[in-house]
């Protein structure tokens, strides 16, 4: 459960910051294909993975409690 809202977290904040184009949200990626070789950039800022974290941490406490009763 929380592997899963770990990632529906990040999935729902990436979507969020394109939508409103916040870029402290965005998921970004980047590639670009030359003559002498392949440019591959991705890059995601570190407060999406933060709350990600946060929201996981706390589902996976939901479902341990739900688990116990």
């Amino acid at each position: 459960m929380s592997i899963l809202s770990f990632f529906l977290a990040f999935l729902f904040f990436s979507f969020i910051g394109e939508v409103f184009n916040i870029d402290w949200l965005m998921t970004f990626y980047y590639r670009e294909v030359k003559p002498d070789g392949i440019i591959f950039e991705a890059r995601s800022p570190w407060i999406p993975i933060i709350l990600a974290t946060v929201i996981s941490y706390f589902s996976w406490k939901l479902g341990k409690g739900i688990k116990k009763t």
